[in-house]
């Protein structure tokens, strides 16, 4: 196959999840390939999991002489479920190279139900969106963004939860990824049912390494986190925090302060 042309090849992969369609890809050189699209369906094995989805994907490389750009789309039903995009830049100067890009997830119940019947996830909307970056040797990146999304099944995701009102949660993030250590600069959550609200927010840095399954954060005198409640069901507590089991009951309001000290909280 040459330069500048189009192949169309019908696939079918075979594993957990199969795809079966067609791929289609554009050769800018006789080696190296700028454009490919995929058109079919993705149906998860076994035969719980029998109707299939139908995904189109797109990816595509462009070269500017000092920087290329990328992209990368899959959709269905004519919306986008992942959208991504980069630009790396060469190394100049001493500089390294650097890759900068965004990404957006925007997953509705409809779009798992057909792959995960049943499972807690396909009741969720979930949509998040952010960037990213990284320098070259690329063993580590930046990341940040936002999500939010919501269920009116909130029992099918969490078999606690004391009503069927409709729940929302929403947050933000900043980590920096280094080998085994996610530095989290900045998280915030809020979880909300009706007029029941939950809010957490760290105050200052903190690493979870995931080796050994640890959080580690610096002594310091201010406090590492702040929880907010409004009327939030006491059921829906961790047991740590619910004091007898004579008191569980109602909802509770307040605000707690979240420390750490002597390797402890």
């Amino acid at each position: 196959m040459g330069a500048g042309e189009w192949l169309a090849v019908a696939i079918t992969v075979a594993g957990m999840v199969g795809a079966a369609g067609t791929l289609t890809f554009h050769m800018r050189s006789a080696r190296r390939p700028d454009q490919l699209s995929f058109e079919g369906e993705v149906r998860a094995a076994g035969t719980r999991w029998a109707q299939p989805v139908r995904v189109s994907l797109a990816w595509a490389a462009t070269d500017h002489g000092e920087y290329q750009d990328y992209r990368m789309t899959c959709w269905t039903d004519e919306r986008p479920l992942i959208a991504w995009g980069a630009r790396m830049t060469d190394a100049v100067a001493g500089a390294p190279a650097r890759m900068n890009g965004t990404w957006m997830l925007d997953v509705r119940p409809g779009d798992l139900t057909p792959l995960l019947p049943g499972a807690p996830l396909a009741a969720v909307s979930f949509r998040s969106e952010g960037r990213f970056a990284a320098d070259e040797p690329f063993s580590g990146f930046e990341l940040e963004g936002d999500w939010h999304g919501a269920t009116d099944a909130p029992r099918r995701v969490w078999s606690g939860w004391p009503d069927d009102r409709a729940a929302r949660f929403e947050g933000r993030f900043r980590l920096h990824q280094a080998g085994e250590v996610s530095r989290i600069n900045h998280v915030q959550a809020t979880v909300s049912a009706g007029d029941a609200q939950a809010s957490w927010v760290a105050e200052r840095p903190f690493d979870l390494r995931w080796q050994s399954g640890r959080a580690w954060v610096a002594p310091q005198p201010v406090p590492l986190a702040k929880l907010e409640l409004t009327r939030w069901p006491w059921n829906l507590l961790p047991a740590e925090l619910t004091p007898s089991p004579a008191i569980a009951f109602g909802a509770l309001s307040g605000k707690l302060d979240v420390s750490a000290r002597d390797g402890g909280w």
